[in-house]
């Protein structure tokens, strides 16, 4: 083959392909995936052009063509094509839709009579009396002027629904009146009619005659509930009775029927005789777990808590299953004032099912004293008694934990590293649980223990932990010294790889040591060239040598970076390229760079911070002679964001604050407030940020200094009033701002500082 197409022409080669189109039919699969991709694409005309080039085809791509020829607006053509789907095709999957289809486009095109006539069709491959196509049907004679076409469609399918329906249309057009006069001679002798206009009446809130034509329609499940909806309206709460007596012998097994025929004895001032209409269910249904359930849920929900109890708990002997309904009898010890009894039936409940006993008993512990006591007394006792059982331990922890991290936890942390003393591997990873839900103190003490008891491969481990803990908890300084001991310890070499990762990231990102970061990073770039970590290793030196001021070794990593195989690599270097741009004065490269991870990444954070920068430069079109203060701009925010306030002095006061071009006015007194705030000279800062807001009402930087004041206020000057008021400034001045929730729940917290 690929010697015969060097020897062909372009025309050559396609006319050879269409040839084999037309003797090969197997090849007809590679046009459905052609036209399905077409498809996906959007290109309608091109999915069709493929279609059309075959007279047969299955529903699916029937269905396809049917959708191409909506969306390019041949609407008589996908009409066609819908119709021949359902004629070739009448059991598929795909005539269903096609059906839908064609209904809604009919509707669309206001074509009631062609909607009619589908309908009408329709209705003939069901013989659902209560199918939607019957009130699309009554709606469509409605849109085309005939409601009493309508009208007879619903009586003709006289379903409760249906008759709702029938009930609007006949008070919306004013026929009801005439309606009801036209059919009462009818209805005193013909039940079925009589059920038709009760239910019309009903539905029009006619509730004396309902009740007269529905007592004389054929007494059904379905009359004798609109007969029940008619008393309650009327406050009959005799009749009610009489049709949930009729109701509970015609469908015996329906425990709904029962618990309302008990509701109105209760209701009546007759407990008793309550409790044995609820009771009769057991007699109908049998005692089975469902009865039981059903038969509990209803005592308990009408507060006989004392007989629902009892009932759970003659069940489960009835049913020779003492698991049964320990998460129900447990509610029930709580109504009744026993928490005890109710920690006992959640801690048996636990085997089962953990999670749903903890939050179960979690939720008890915090009601009352009482029940607090209740429950870490059992708690305590259950962690005795099965000593090697660690969710035991978890969960009194966490119990314990609702009045603050009390000394008694240790004593159970040492209860349970000595259990599992000689077991190192499940305690570091019960230490990585406790890490996990953010309970670091437990998992610190557990690591504590380790460090004296593991063994090497183990203490490397606890101690790599142990930093990880430290760091999360803010004791960066703890977390330094622990990597010095994992260091001392001899680890192997990967362990060695991690822990030196480890204190370059605390160092970087936590202590702002760049001068160390860097030489941190460079180290492990050196001592592990294979590493899949070394890219990053190298970005993040990168980002120390612009901490250190060094922009020359910034650059030169960066641009070693720039043809990164990882996207996420290659995309953070192109934006810290051109935030290094912007510090020497390349504001053009920088916007080069910006624009070209905005086409790769839209979703990303570093995309977001180069649409921000974009956005930023964008807006700020000053003319060359002023773009230098641009760059002194950049230079004063870097300086601030890595604290160096002598350098950020020094360069603010060589600029004359009356040189300022009046675009970045706004901008430079949002630096200058920002400096303030970090010199704690935080009465500055405020008059700063409001004399932006002042004279500059419609920057860019109003937002952001409203947020800036509500900090202000709310966590310097103690002034929760004037922070709300600020919040409350941001939303007027931005009501679209993606941080809307996130202002609303700050306000909430000022308004109420205790929930």
């Amino acid at each position: 083959m690929p010697v015969l197409r060097r020897r062909l022409t372009t025309s050559a080669f396609l006319l050879l392909l269409a040839a084999f189109r037309l003797a090969a039919p197997a090849l007809a699969q590679m046009d459905r995936y052609e036209a399905q991709a077409y498809f996906r694409q959007g290109k309608l005309q091109r999915t069709l052009e493929v279609l059309e080039t075959h007279e047969q085809l299955d529903p699916e791509l029937l269905l396809m063509k049917a959708n191409c020829l909506q969306g390019l607006e041949r609407f008589d053509d996908a009409l066609k094509a819908l119709s021949k789907l359902m004629e070739q095709f009448p059991g598929s999957r795909y005539s269903l839709d096609a059906r839908r289809k064609q209904l809604e486009l009919l509707d669309r095109l206001d074509d009631h009579e062609g909607l009619v006539a589908a309908l009408e069709k329709a209705l003939t491959t069901t013989r659902n009396p209560d199918s939607p196509y019957v009130r699309d049907l009554a709606q469509a004679h409605v849109k085309s002027g005939k409601p009493g076409r309508a009208v007879q469609v619903l009586e003709d399918h006289p379903t409760a629904s249906n008759l709702r329906m029938l009930a609007a249309i006949l008070t919306e057009h004013k026929l009801l009146e005439s309606y009801i006069t036209d059919r009462e001679a009818s209805a005193a002798s013909d039940p079925d009619r009589a059920r038709i206009l009760g239910a019309v009446q009903l539905a029009s809130e006619k509730w004396e005659d309902a009740r007269r034509n529905l007592a004389r329609a054929p007494q059904t499940e379905e009359t004798l509930l609109m007969q029940v909806e008619a008393a309650r309206a009327m406050k009959d709460r005799q009749a009610q009775q009489e049709h949930y007596l009729k109701l509970v012998q015609m469908a015996p097994a329906k425990g709904v029927y029962h618990e309302k025929l008990g509701e109105l004895y209760l209701a009546a001032g007759e407990p008793d005789r309550a409790r044995a209409t609820w009771r009769n269910i057991l007699a109908s249904q049998g005692p089975s777990q469902e009865s039981y359930a059903w038969l509990g849920r209803v005592f308990f929900s009408h507060q006989f808590v004392r007989e629902a109890r009892n009932l759970y708990t003659s069940a489960r002997n009835q049913l020779a299953n003492q698991d049964l309904f320990r998460l129900e009898i447990a509610r029930c010890h709580v109504a009744l004032g026993d928490p005890t009894a109710a920690c006992v039936e959640y801690m048996r409940l636990a085997i089962l099912s953990f999670e749903e006993a903890r939050d179960a008993l979690l939720e008890l512990a915090r009601t009352s004293d009482a029940a607090y006591e209740a429950t870490r007394s059992v708690l305590i006792e259950s962690v005795k008694a099965a000593r090697s059982i660690p969710e035991n331990y978890f969960l009194l922890s966490e119990v314990l934990r609702i009045r603050g991290f009390d000394p008694e936890i240790n004593v159970l942390l040492d209860g349970l590293c000595d259990t599992f003393r000689h077991d190192s591997r499940q305690l570091l990873g019960f230490a990585r649980e406790f890490s996990s839900s953010n309970r670091l103190e437990e998992a610190l003490h557990i690591l504590a223990f380790l460090e004296q008891n593991a063994s090497f491969a183990e203490l490397w481990e606890t101690l790599l932990e142990r930093a990880k803990l430290e760091r999360r908890s803010g004791s960066h300084e703890a977390a330094l010294a622990t990597l010095q001991r994992l260091s001392a310890a001899r680890p192997t070499e990967a362990m060695l790889m991690q822990g030196g990762a480890l204190r370059a990231a605390i160092l970087l990102e936590d202590l702002g040591s760049h001068a160390q970061a860097k030489a941190a990073y460079d180290a492990l770039v050196r001592k592990h060239p294979a590493s899949p970590h070394r890219s990053r290793w190298k970005l993040a030196a990168a980002r120390a040598a612009l901490g250190t001021l060094d922009y020359k070794a910034a650059r030169k990593l960066l641009e070693e970076l720039a043809v990164s195989s990882d996207a996420a690599v290659r995309h953070e270097t192109a934006y810290r390229l051109g935030y290094l741009d912007r510090l020497e004065g390349k504001l053009e490269d920088a916007m080069g760079r910006f624009t070209s991870v905005t086409i790769d990444d839209t979703g990303s954070k570093v995309a977001n911070d180069c649409l921000e920068a974009i956005l930023f430069l964008t807006t700020r079109p000053l003319p060359e002679e002023e773009a230098p203060f641009l760059q002194r701009y950049f230079e004063l925010e870097h300086f601030l964001d890595l604290g160096l306030l002598d350098r950020h002095d020094r360069l603010r006061d060589r600029i004359k604050p009356d040189q300022i071009p009046l675009l970045l006015q706004p901008d430079f007194l949002f630096l200058q407030a920002r400096a303030q705030q970090a010199r704690e000279q935080y009465p500055e800062a405020v008059q700063s940020l409001q004399l932006l807001l002042e004279q500059f009402p419609e920057s860019d930087r109003t937002g952001p200094a409203h947020l800036a004041l509500a900090d202000l206020y709310e966590h310097h000057l103690k002034s929760m009033e004037k922070a709300e008021q600020s919040l409350k400034d941001y939303l007027l001045a931005d009501p679209s701002s993606l941080r809307l929730e996130e202002i609303r729940q700050r306000l909430e917290q000022l308004k109420n500082p205790k929930s």
